[in-house]
C-alpha cells in the first residue's frame, strides 16, 4: 500500500490501548529527513503502523540537532555550524509521539565521534559558532582526538568516516554528561540511546598514553548512567563478534573495547542493540541467525533488541521477525526510517505488529 494510502488508513483496534506484545522501535537517522515536514510525516507514520519506540538521532558528531547550551546546533537546521536553530527536531518528535499512549522517544546520541572526515568539503565545515552559541568540542579542546602510534593526532579526512575523540578526555566525558543532563531535563523522554560508544578500527589510541582501554569505554558508559534518573532507560548499540582473534579473546572487546555484555549485566544499560544487518546464511560465519544467537545467549534475559535491516527482501524479513518473536526479547529494532521509506516497507512492518499483537 503506498504511504500517502497506509497513512489515511484507520488503525487497526489490536494497535489502539492494549500493551504491545513485543515493541518495535525505529532508528529514524539524522539522513532520514530533510526538513520539518518530512520528519513529522516519518514519525506519524511510524506511529501509525505500530512502531512503540522511536530511537531520534539528536548528536552525530558533537553536534545538536536539538536546543542545546552545551553543543552547536547542527547546519542541518541551522545552515552552519552553530548558527541559530531555525527549529527543533526532537521537540517535533517529541509533540507527535506524546499525542500517542505507549509511545517512547529515546534520544540517540553518537558517543566517541568527533566530526565527519570523509571528505575535505566535510572537513571544513567544523568551524567556531558565531559569538554567544557554543563552540564544537573539538575547536575547544582539539587535543581530545585520537592518536596514531607515533602518537600524531588522527587527521581529517582519513578513511575511518569520522574525526574519533577519546573516551578518557575530561572534556568528552563532561560533555557527554552535560548532554544527556540537557536531553532529560528538556524532553519528554523514555531513554538515552549510546551509539558509537567504541573505538574505531585498530591503529587509533587514547592520548597520553596511546592505549586502547575498554574500561576507558565502560567508564564512560558508567558516567552517562551516573547523571540520568535510574527510571530512564539507557540503552547501546554494540558491535558483532564474527569470529574470535588467536588469543580466544571475542572481537568486540578486543577490537572495538566495548564491553556490551557487561555493561547489561552490571546494570549500566538497560538493554543492548547489536548491529547485526546481514541476513541469514546457515554455515556462515556472518550469518544473522549465528551472530544473534551468540549475543542472546551471553545477555540477560529480555536485555536484547533483535535488529532488522530494512533493505532486505519481505521473505528475510519475515523470517528474522518471526524468530525475534519466539525468543524473550526486549523488542525488535528497525533500522532505518529512511530504508523503510524508500524500500516501501511501511506495510511490513505494519502486519509484523499486527501478528504480534495476536500472539
Amino acid at each position: 500500500m503506498p504511504w500517502a494510502r497506509l497513512l489515511a488508513a484507520p488503525m487497526s483496534s489490536s494497535m489502539i490501548g492494549a500493551e504491545p506484545a513485543m515493541r518495535h522501535a525505529l532508528w529514524i537517522t539524522r539522513f532520514d529527513w530533510v526538513d520539518e515536514d518530512d520528519l513529522a510525516g516519518i514519525v506519524t507514520m511510524a506511529i501509525k503502523v505500530g512502531v512503540t519506540d522511536v530511537l531520534m538521532q539528536v548528536r552525530g558528531a558533537g553536534d545538536a540537532l536539538y536546543l542545546s547550551d552545551v553543543a552547536p546546533a547542527s547546519a542541518k537546521i541551522a545552515g552552519r555550524l552553530g548558527w541559530e536553530p531555525r527549529w527543533d527536531p526532537l521537540g517535533v518528535v517529541c509533540d507527535i509521539a506524546g499525542r500517542h499512549r505507549d509511545v517512547r522517544v529515546h534520544a540517540w546520541v553518537n558517543a566517541l565521534s568527533g566530526w565527519p572526515a570523509g571528505s575535505r568539503e566535510g572537513c571544513s565545515g567544523l568551524e567556531p559558532s558565531p559569538d554567544g552559541a557554543p563552540d564544537h568540542l573539538l575547536i575547544r579542546n582539539p587535543e581530545a582526538v585520537l592518536v596514531d602510534a607515533d602518537g600524531e593526532p588522527m587527521p581529517c579526512p582519513n578513511p575511518t568516516d569520522y574525526v574519533w575523540v577519546s573516551a578518557e578526555h575530561r572534556a568528552v566525558v563532561d560533555e557527554l554528561r552535560v548532554v544527556a543532563d540537557e536531553l532529560v531535563s528538556r524532553y519528554p523522554l523514555a531513554g538515552i540511546h549510546l551509539d558509537r560508544i567504541r573505538y574505531p578500527l585498530e591503529g587509533w589510541f587514547d592520548p597520553p598514553d596511546r592505549t586502547r582501554r575498554p574500561d576507558a569505554i565502560t567508564a564512560l558508559v558508567r558516567a552517562v548512567r551516573g547523571q540520568l534518573p535510574q527510571q530512564l532507560d539507557v540503552t547501546a548499540s554494540i558491535m558483532p563478534d564474527y569470529g574470535s582473534i588467536a588469543d580466544g579473546v571475542p572481537e568486540h572487546l578486543a577490537i572495538y573495547g566495548q564491553d556490551g555484555w557487561a555493561w547489561a549485566a552490571d546494570g549500566l544499560v538497560s538493554s543492548v542493540m547489536p548491529m547485526v544487518y546481514t541476513d541469514i546464511a546457515a554455515g556462515e560465519a556472518w550469518s544473522w541467525s549465528r551472530l544473534m544467537r551468540q549475543h542472546l545467549d551471553n545477555l540477560p534475559t529480555g536485555q536484547c533488541w533483535v535488529p532488522i535491516y530494512a533493505e532486505h527482501d519481505e521473505a528475510m524479513i519475515r523470517r528474522q521477525a518471526g524468530l525475534a518473536q519466539q525468543e524473550p526479547v526486549a523488542g525488535i529494532a528497525w533500522y532505518s526510517a529512511g530504508l523503510v521509506r524508500t524500500r516501501d516497507k511501511w506495510n511490513i512492518l505494519a502486519r509484523i505488529r499486527e501478528q504480534d499483537s495476536h500472539r
